[in-house]
C-alpha cells in the first residue's frame, strides 16, 4: 500500500502534519555571521598592523564598511533565534494530504497569539531543486526555485488563539514530485511552504517541507481556505504602481523596486575594487618585487577593477532606474530613465511574437530565496521590448501578468528554470 502512497511511509508527515525546519537555519545564520565577523576583524587588524596610514582613503572606507556589515548580520541571526524560540512548536496540518499536482496543496497553522488579532500574513509554496554543483573538493549544494506561488491566508479563531488557513492551486504542468533525500542525494526535488506574518514582538517566519505528488484523480482540499482580500494596489508596496486611464494602462516601475539587492551588489563591487587596489599596492608597489610584482599586481588590479566597476555600474543603474510601460490603442511603449538619459521602445501588438517572464535575479536559496522577474516582449524578426523588471515575488508577477494579458490579449509565458 505504501509503495503506491510513499507519503504514508515518511516520518516527516505522520498523521498528515508537517513540522517546521528546526534549528538548522538558525545555526547557519549564526555560523555565517561568526565567519564574516572573524574574517573582517582579522583583515582589519592585519591591515592596521601593517600600516593603516599608507592605505588609500577609499580602501580604508571599504574595509570599515566590510567590518560594519557584520553587525546587521549578527542582529539578523539574533532576530531569527527569537522567531524560532517563539514558534518552534507550531505545525502545519495538511489539507489535502498529500498536495496534488493538478490539484491543490495547503493546510492550517495555529498560532499562540491573542484571539482577535488579524496579522498581515502571506504563505508561499515552492518547488525546489537541490543539487550538487562543481567538482572535486570544490563541490557545494545549491537550491533553485523551479516553481512558486503565493496567497494571503485567511485568519480564523482557534483554541490556541489564531489560525491561518491557506490553499494553493497547483497547475497540471510538468512539475516534479517530492523525492526522498536518501534516494536521490545528488540531485532531487522537494516542496516547501514558507509562512510569514508580522506580529508584535518576534514575527512568524517558518518553513515546512510538504509532500506533493501526482495523484489520480488530483486531490483538492476538504475545507478550501477562503482567501483574504488583497489591497486595492497589491503591488504598490514593492515599488510598482498601476494606473488605468481612458483606453490605456500605465505601469510605473519606480526607483527602489529592486529592494536591497543593488546595495549588496554595490558593496560587493566596492570590495572587489578595494581588493584589486590593495593587492596592486602591496605586490606591485609596497613589496619591492620589481617588474614581476608590478605585472602581477597590475593584472590583479585590471581583472578585479573591471569586475568591480561592472558591479558598481549595474548597482547604480538598478538604484536609479525608473521604467514606465504604457499599454493601449494597439501599442505598447516602454520608457526607461536612470538620471542621465532615457530610452524609449515602442511596438504594436501585432509585432509581438510572444511575451515571457524569467527569473533574472535570486538571492538566498530554497524556500527563503528572493526572486526577481523580468517581463519581455519578443518581436517578430528579432529584437525585444522590456515590459517590466524588478518584479519581486511570484505573487506580484501573477498580478502583473493578469494586467498585461488583459490589455494585450497575449498570454505571458513563465519560463521556468531548467531542471537538468
Amino acid at each position: 500500500m505504501t509503495e503506491s502512497r510513499p507519503w504514508l511511509a515518511d516520518d516527516r508527515w505522520l498523521d498528515g502534519i508537517a513540522r517546521p525546519e528546526g534549528l538548522r537555519p538558525v545555526v547557519a545564520y549564526w555560523l555565517g555571521a561568526a565567519v564574516w565577523n572573524l574574517f573582517a576583524v582579522g583583515v582589519l587588524y592585519a591591515t592596521w598592523a601593517d600600516g593603516w596610514g599608507g592605505i588609500p582613503l577609499f580602501v580604508r572606507g571599504v574595509l570599515l564598511l566590510f567590518l560594519g556589515l557584520g553587525i546587521p548580520m549578527a542582529i539578523g541571526a539574533a532576530i531569527r533565534t527569537a522567531r524560532h524560540l517563539r514558534f518552534r512548536d507550531t505545525h502545519l496540518r495538511l489539507d489535502p494530504f498529500p498536495g496534488s499536482i493538478g490539484g491543490q496543496a495547503g493546510g492550517t497553522v495555529d498560532l499562540p497569539i491573542r484571539a482577535g488579532m488579524t496579522p498581515a500574513a502571506r504563505a508561499s509554496l515552492h518547488c525546489i531543486r537541490s543539487y550538487m554543483r562543481g567538482s572535486g573538493d570544490d563541490r557545494s549544494r545549491r537550491e533553485d526555485v523551479v516553481w512558486s506561488t503565493e496567497v494571503v491566508p485567511a485568519v480564523e479563531r482557534s483554541g490556541t488563539g489564531v489560525r491561518l488557513a491557506f490553499t494553493f492551486d497547483i497547475p497540471d504542468e510538468d512539475l516534479p514530485e517530492t523525492a526522498h533525500d536518501d534516494l536521490r542525494p545528488e540531485d532531487y526535488h522537494y516542496w516547501s511552504v514558507h509562512l510569514a506574518a508580522e506580529l508584535p514582538g518576534a514575527d512568524l517566519d517558518q518553513t515546512f517541507k510538504v509532500p506533493v505528488y501526482r495523484v489520480e484523480p488530483p486531490l483538492r482540499a476538504d475545507r478550501p481556505a477562503a482567501q483574504s482580500p488583497t489591497r486595492d494596489n497589491p503591488w504598490g508596496g514593492r515599488g510598482i504602481d498601476v494606473e488605468r486611464g481612458l483606453g490605456e494602462v500605465c505601469i510605473r516601475y519606480r526607483r527602489g523596486r529592486f529592494g536591497f539587492a543593488p546595495f549588496g551588489l554595490l558593496t560587493f563591487g566596492m570590495l572587489t575594487l578595494a581588493s584589486g587596489w590593495f593587492v596592486f599596492s602591496q605586490a606591485g608597489l609596497g613589496m619591492g618585487l620589481g617588474v614581476f610584482g608590478l605585472a602581477f599586481g597590475g593584472l590583479f588590479l585590471v581583472v578585479f577593477g573591471l569586475v568591480g566597476l561592472l558591479c558598481v555600474g549595474m548597482a547604480c543603474s538598478m538604484i536609479l532606474s525608473h521604467r514606465e510601460v504604457t499599454i493601449g490603442t494597439g501599442t505598447v511603449r516602454s520608457t526607461r530613465s536612470h538620471g542621465i538619459g532615457r530610452s524609449v521602445r515602442e511596438a504594436r501588438f501585432g509585432d509581438l511574437e510572444r511575451i515571457e517572464a524569467r527569473v533574472t535575479m535570486q538571492s538566498g536559496q530554497g524556500s527563503r530565496a528572493r526572486t526577481s522577474y523580468t517581463i519581455t516582449g519578443r518581436l517578430r524578426g528579432g529584437g525585444r521590448i522590456v515590459l517590466g523588471d524588478g518584479i519581486r515575488g511570484a505573487h506580484l508577477l501573477d498580478e502583473l501578468r493578469s494586467v498585461i494579458e488583459d490589455e494585450t490579449g497575449i498570454g505571458v509565458e513563465v519560463v521556468r528554470r531548467r531542471r537538468d
